[in-house]
């Protein structure tokens, strides 16, 4: 009965490990495979094969480490299935090399830096920028969602999403700069 329940406490605590970090399995795969309408099906993918392997994890090691390999092979393998119907031109030492950067780079700090100057910078954009970017990345919709929904070009969305991430990317930079040389 004490190995059941033990059981049961430790699936609840990896339970808690996998829904703490799913903004950071959608933010990689989303960084990863920008404008890729399978995101959700690749976030299910890794969180079906992070539960199928969870005997195989070690508490009190580096979850984020162990959770950034599933992710990169789910990736990995996305990225094949779609190399084999043409869908990226690229070859795959290209794209492995892009999966080893991108790993090296993704640091929770900087993440929990980020994400309230971005959260900032989203509450400053006119609202019907500020709802694009919402409805395409926040509640996931696909360029020919948005072109159904807003009566507009799935190449102007492009364009003024495009426009948008720039304004952003600069915004959070500009907030990021103003904080460091703000003397806590």
């Amino acid at each position: 009965m004490e190995n059941i329940e033990a059981n049961s406490s430790a699936d609840g605590d990896f339970v808690n490990l996998i829904v703490t970090h799913q903004p950071l399995i959608r933010g990689r795969i989303i960084s990863l495979l920008p404008g890729v309408s399978e995101v959700d099906d690749i976030i299910q993918n890794v969180n079906l094969v992070i539960w199928n392997k969870r005997e195989s994890y070690a508490p009190k090691t580096n979850f984020k480490a162990w959770l950034n390999s599933i992710i990169r092979y789910e990736i990995l393998t996305h990225w094949r299935t779609q190399q084999r119907r043409k869908e990226f031109t690229f070859p795959e030492d290209v794209f492995d090399l892009l999966l080893e950067e991108s790993t090296s780079q993704i640091d929770q700090d900087i993440m929990d830096e980020r994400l309230p100057a971005l959260r900032l910078c989203i509450s400053t954009l006119r609202a019907e920028d500020r709802a694009l970017i919402l409805q395409r990345y926040v509640h996931p919709t696909s360029i020919a969602e948005l072109s159904l929904k807003t009566n507009r070009s799935a190449n102007s969305l492009r364009v003024a999403l495009h426009r948008i991430r720039t304004s952003l990317r600069l915004c959070v930079k500009r907030r990021l700069s103003l904080n460091a040389a703000t003397p806590n």
